[in-house]
């Protein structure tokens, strides 16, 4: 897609295609505005409102704008009568559809010499009601068809869905009526005192949408959010308000009046309804509205004729929703004539003369739907117990109809992510290396709700919801294991005594050399053993009870005959094999062997004191670290047979 434009310059000749170019990239530029960071919809108004006649309704389009698909303005300046086609149905749906237009238009007075007929184009909107027309509800027309105005070559019409008018029904429906939108991760007031993020803004980030308030700028305060797991956070009160306003006023013990209003958008933003209606002969409605903004109108409606003595009507103000009066009877909803003919005279069938009414957000509603997910039929897998008992795939799961309502009293500083990722990051020994991470978001002592669970779905027990649950966690780290009879078995674990901060700690300076030495070994940087020999022996038959003195033998030789020096020592000892190599503890103990290091070799007894392992067998492993002409190596060996740990 190019854009381009007249570069005009002093003394330039002006064709008829310059002025056309210039006024088509304006158009362009404007349409592109009203797709691109927008879409297409309805803006305001175009609201479908009954008119008087109560035997047989018929309808009007009040005055709006909006935006179709190639990003036109559509225009409704004033009120346009609605009519259903020849032999409408009862209660059957009739959509109303805007359509952009364009007809040729006259040419001026003061141009008698015209070589097109029609320079100018009146533009306009058609409306077209259909029962059988579905609504478009997918994205705009690509951006290089954008134009605030003109026909759009090679391509069809765009009908732009306004409401949906059901015989028999005394409003329309606008459920599948598409509203122009914004397209931005925040959206902020004005003052910036209030603010609307849509969307995760990082890998760290909690909140899919996040609504704030404050009393400046520099101080936000979370008021509605809803996280990664789709959970709703509510900092402050929560009301849900529905679309339509409603009141109802008793007149009397069967009588009642009915006010309808659609909701007005700001924070306790209220309207105040206030009515008369008097004269019997020729009666006579008089309606103020108000709201706490200010703004105020009145309304004369003179209700006439046998078939219009009714108190059914739709109001219409300036800058204001319609208002909807319905008098009728409780016992059979039906309306009440305010004035009857008896006897050549009119007669006071109903007497109303004041009435004052603040019509409440109604049809408000949470909806939680819970949707069937189909799985595909795949074929046997050979060790897959469940494939082979159904012979296909799994039967389809149910999944939703639960919300969860969070109260966060203190909104939390930098919430970490609620994620399962991957994440690559350096090792001590300068290698990457991809860890695989799920985190439950940030630690909270109080948080008792599970945060990580690990189980099955179980679609045919309604009352678990379909999930069974086998081991949670829950936001203070806690481990749960919610059904009876679960085991939880950890294996291959380091055992270490506490580790301080300090750097001095032993153990520490211990994990440090072990990284180092790691890092050596990563690197090939590994001794010789024809040069170096690590032997570790123990007695045959050798065992030790938990809490007594442990003692091998170590001999490392060629550390004089290469003129070597013995930097460090480390001690491993971990949980040895059974008969058929089976690891049965992976437990390690970890330590320095005290005062040994130097330019000799070692052939002596190493003990170990109070020897608490939790394995049953262990073996015993060596590693040195030596320097050779400056550079570091590492050698190791191990214990052939295994000792016995006894209680």
């Amino acid at each position: 897609m190019t854009i381009t434009r007249v570069r005009w310059r002093e003394r330039q000749r002006v064709s008829a295609a310059d002025l056309r170019a210039e006024q088509l990239y304006r158009l362009e530029g404007l349409g592109r505005h009203f797709l691109a960071p927008h879409d297409w919809g309805v803006v305001r108004g175009l609201w479908l409102v009954p008119d008087a006649k109560h035997a047989n309704p018929s309808w009007q389009l009040l005055p709006g704008v909006a935006i179709d698909g190639y990003g036109r303005a559509l225009l409704v300046r004033e009120p346009i009568d609605i009519e259903l086609p020849a032999g409408a149905k009862r209660l059957e749906p009739y959509r109303v559809f805007l359509y952009y237009c364009e007809s040729p238009s006259g040419c001026p007075p003061c141009a008698p010499c015209r070589d097109d007929q029609a320079p100018r184009a009146w533009q306009h909107v058609q409306v077209v009601v259909s029962d059988t027309l579905s609504p478009i509800t997918g994205h705009a027309a690509d951006l290089s068809l954008a134009r605030a105005a003109g026909t759009v070559a090679d391509q069809p019409t765009w009908p732009v869905l306004v409401g949906t008018i059901t015989l028999g029904s005394p409003d329309p429906v606008n459920a599948e009526v598409r509203y122009h939108a914004q397209r931005a991760s925040i959206l902020r007031s004005p003052s910036g005192r209030v603010a609307l993020r849509q969307g995760l803004l990082g890998p760290n980030d909690q909140y899919q949408l996040l609504l704030s308030t404050s009393p400046d700028k520099a101080a936000p305060v979370k008021r509605l959010g809803i996280d990664r797991d789709g959970i709703v956070h509510v900092w402050k009160r929560l009301v849900l308000t529905g679309p339509t306003s409603s009141a109802k006023i008793a007149f009397a013990k069967a009588a009642a009046l009915f006010i309808d209003t659609p909701t007005l958008a700001g924070v306790d933003r209220r309207v105040v309804v206030r009515g008369t209606l008097d004269k019997v002969s020729n009666p006579l409605l008089v309606l103020h509205w108000s709201d706490n903004t200010g703004a105020r109108e009145v309304v004369n409606a003179t209700l006439r004729g046998r078939e219009k003595a009714h108190l059914n009507r739709t109001l219409l103000f300036r800058d204001a929703p319609p208002v909807a009066l319905r008098l009728v009877n409780l016992g059979t909803m039906h309306p009440i004539q305010v004035s009857r003919l008896r006897g050549g005279e009119r007669e006071r069938a109903f007497v109303v003369k004041e009435f004052v009414a603040e019509p409440s957000p109604s049809q408000g509603r949470l909806a939680l739907a819970t949707r069937t997910i189909p799985v595909e039929a795949t074929s046997v897998a050979p060790c897959d117990e469940d494939s082979r008992v159904s012979g296909s795939a799994a039967a389809s799961v149910e999944e939703g109809g639960i919300a969860y309502f969070r109260a966060a009293v203190q909104p939390t500083p930098a919430p970490t992510a609620r994620a399962i990722q991957t994440v690559t990051e350096e090792r001590p020994d300068g290698v990457p290396a991809t860890a695989f991470r799920i985190a439950g978001g940030e630690f909270d002592e109080g948080d008792h709700t599970p945060r990580i669970a690990f189980g099955s779905r179980r679609p045919t027990v309604p009352s678990d919801f379909g999930w069974h649950a086998t081991v949670t966690i829950d936001g203070g780290g806690r481990v749960r294991m919610p059904q009876d009879g679960t085991a939880l078995a950890v294996s291959r674990t380091l055992q270490l005594p506490p580790i301080t901060t300090s750097p001095t700690d032993p153990l520490t300076q211990d994990l440090l050399a072990l990284a180092f030495q790691a890092g050596l070994r990563r690197a090939g940087r590994l001794a010789s053993t024809t040069q170096f020999k690590v032997e570790v022996t123990t007695p045959p038959n050798t065992s030790v009870k938990r809490g007594d003195t442990l003692t091998y033998h170590l001999k490392i030789t060629g550390i004089a005959t290469q003129s070597a020096t013995l930097k460090r020592v480390l001690e491993g000892v971990v949980g040895g094999a059974d008969s058929k190599g089976q690891v049965l503890n992976a437990d390690v103990a970890l330590r320095t062997i005290p005062h040994i290091n130097g330019t000799a070799d070692i052939n002596q007894d190493i003990t170990i004191p109070n020897f608490r392992h939790a394995a049953q067998q262990v073996v015993i492993a060596v590693d040195i670290l030596v320097t050779i002409a400056g550079k570091d190596y590492v050698c190791s060996g191990a214990s052939s047979a295994t000792v016995a740990v006894t209680d």
